[in-house]
């Protein structure tokens, strides 16, 4: 019994491992299409892999190769352009049987395994390396004809349509030489026809693709109709449109206006470098606001300042609207007297404490009055009093109010005023009065306080060393907090003023 509990374990044991050793060889075999995954599968078997699995694999991939060449060869016969893609891969094709040849010779027609076996039949292509390219040069351009006279158009006249000739006459000509003055020719008239039609426009974008044609039209033939002196001449008719065009814009003073001149100078720099640097530049000036946050404390820099910097700059850069590029700057105030002589000329926007930041402001709550009566009794005799307690809520903040100024006129200007109630921190103050027998007032008994206005150092012990880290526009891991986010919102609503 325990012999054939053994044996089914072996026998279990091998219907499992037969998929796995066949997943692990397919795993193996490497390719975009059949042809290629079968060229893999042969450089296995000839890297001396020939188990079953591996031969099973090779078989697989070797018969859908099979069907793949046969399958492109009889469409090419009902469509010549497919041609082309056997042209594409004809060396594939030849490559693979040339590796079935190397292994009829190592392991003779046929290879063997324990259950699998394969025979190693060849099939020779070469032929196909000059037939095929040639046949496909023919198709493409009849193809390219055929659009041609479908368009309604001729060769030398432009027709939108007509220009979808133009990718088989590039696909042609790349496979055979024997076309070449006929698919050159036809080439450069499509091309100077469109480069000629777009010419005539005012639109810059047209413009530049009438160089583009202009320049294909020269690649053709050479310098076929003047087209290489045309082209250079229609990209600078275009550049110097996207450039007037943008100077126009930038005349506006205001920053959509800007954004758009930005847009026609990158444009025009695109066609000519240089040709509107000068003026790119001065737009980028204009689009660039220059802000500084005065912070206190005791940090010596701003705490996670790159990190702020970065939230603030993309913030601003990834707005549709005001400036698109902030510079910001970080100052710590040492005292209201440095901050008079800071030079601030620069500087379009500061954001510095209010004048009265950081006072530490009270909140009182009301008073609430309770009354308890106690008693005692001693050899008999009761005694009795009251306790009148008076409980009052006390908060303590500092008002870290901040204002932004607006520097870019000669009288600073108030944009905006963030208030912040920062560090609040609120006890229960108790007052409590006894009156009543000596003999029943509680042991230890405790008659508290309230609080005393401006008492805060006494009554909220180290209080006012928590404003020492404070920041104004950030919160934890250098995101920004509401202040920061207004700060953004106000510098995307700006109007531009200029200096």
């Amino acid at each position: 019994m325990k012999l054939s509990i053994h044996k089914l374990k072996y026998i279990l044991y091998g219907l499992i491992s037969i998929p796995l050793f066949l997943s692990c060889a397919s795993m193996q075999v490497r390719g975009n299409n059949p042809v290629e995954r079968a060229l893999s599968a042969a450089n296995l078997l000839l890297d001396g892999k020939v188990s079953d699995s591996y031969i099973k694999v090779y078989k697989t991939e070797m018969s859908k190769a099979e069907i793949f060449i046969t399958d492109m060869l009889s469409r090419a016969e009902a469509d010549p352009l497919v041609y082309a893609d056997i042209a594409d891969g004809v060396e594939d094709w030849i490559m693979l049987y040339g590796r079935v040849e190397l292994l009829k010779k190592r392991y003779g027609p046929e290879l063997i395994g324990k259950k699998e076996g394969v025979r190693f039949d060849t099939v020779n292509y070469d032929y196909l390396q000059n037939e095929a390219p040639k046949k496909a040069a023919d198709a493409l351009y009849a193809k390219a004809l055929t659009i041609i006279d479908s368009s309604g158009g001729t060769h030398s006249a432009f027709s939108d349509s007509a220009l979808k000739a133009l990718p088989y006459l590039r696909r042609a000509k790349k496979y055979s030489g024997h076309l070449n003055a006929e698919i050159n020719n036809l080439g450069a008239e499509l091309c100077y026809a469109a480069a000629e039609n777009f010419a005539a426009s005012d639109n810059p974008a047209l413009l530049v693709k009438a160089s583009e044609y202009y320049a294909e039209a020269s690649s053709w033939l050479t310098d076929y109709k003047d087209s290489r002196q045309k082209s250079a001449a229609v990209k600078e008719k275009a550049a110097a449109v996207y450039l007037a065009d943008g100077k126009a814009k930038a005349k506006l003073q205001n920053y959509t206006a800007f954004r758009e001149a930005k847009k026609a100078f990158i444009q025009a720099e695109k066609i000519i470098s240089g040709s509107a640097a000068f003026e790119l530049a001065d737009i980028n000036k204009k689009l660039t606001i220059k802000a500084a946050v005065i912070f206190t404390g005791l940090n010596s820099r701003y705490p996670d300042e790159q990190r702020v910097r970065r939230a603030l700059e993309d913030a601003v850069a990834s707005s549709t609207m005001g400036p698109d590029n902030l510079e910001i700057c970080f100052i710590r105030e040492t005292g209201r007297l440095g901050l008079l002589f800071a030079d601030f000329d620069d500087i379009d926007l500061v954001l510095i404490g209010a004048d009265d930041f950081g006072k530490i402001k009270e909140i009182y709550g009301p008073v609430e009055t309770l009354k308890t009566v106690v008693s005692k009794t001693e050899n008999n005799i009761v005694y009795t009093g009251t306790i009148t307690e008076q409980r009052q809520k006390v908060t303590v903040f500092f008002q870290n109010n901040t204002v932004l100024y607006d520097m870019r006129s000669p009288r600073k200007k108030t944009l905006a005023v963030f208030e912040e109630e920062s560090h609040k921190t609120s006890k229960v103050f108790s007052l409590r009065i006894y009156q009543g027998d000596a003999q029943a007032q509680p042991a230890g008994f405790d008659p508290g306080g309230l609080y005393v206005p401006g008492a805060y150092n006494r009554f909220f012990p180290n209080f006012t060393s928590q404003n020492d880290d404070w920041v104004p526009i950030s919160q934890s891991f250098g995101t920004l907090n509401e202040t920061g986010k207004k700060l953004c919102w106000i510098i995307a609503n700006l109007q531009y003023e200029g200096r």
